[in-house]
């Protein structure tokens, strides 16, 4: 396995994955401009992703469990730890923890590939 770099420099991605109560499309939609709204401007994130499961990608090894998918990127592990406990956040979690049955967190460390 090869050896992972956990200093404070290392970027990280921060993935979130939704199963929520009211799956429809529009309750999907609300819920992904609820997240840009609350969390997508906090000045530690480097780049905010989110959307809607593609529904039409359901093959044997594709996770089909999540209704929508959160992904931040974070410039160190500073800036990961304030978001985290940072008002937006936290007031994001209280106000829509209710409209989802399950969520699952990935957090990874990445290091950017050498392309050719």
């Amino acid at each position: 396995m090869p050896k992972q770099k956990k200093d404070s420099q290392s970027k990280i991605v921060h993935t979130v994955l939704f199963a929520l109560n009211n799956n429809s499309d529009a309750a999907q939609k609300k819920f992904i401009a609820a997240s840009e709204k609350f969390l997508a401007a906090y000045p530690g994130v480097k780049s905010f992703l989110v959307g809607a499961r593609a529904k039409d990608y359901a093959g044997d090894v594709n996770d089909v469990t999540f209704d929508v998918a959160l992904h931040a990127i974070f410039k160190n592990k500073a800036d990961y730890d304030t978001y985290i406990t940072s008002k937006p956040h936290v007031k994001f979690i209280k106000k829509y923890q209710s409209h989802w049955k399950a969520v699952r967190v990935v957090d990874v460390y990445v290091v950017p590939a050498k392309l050719s």
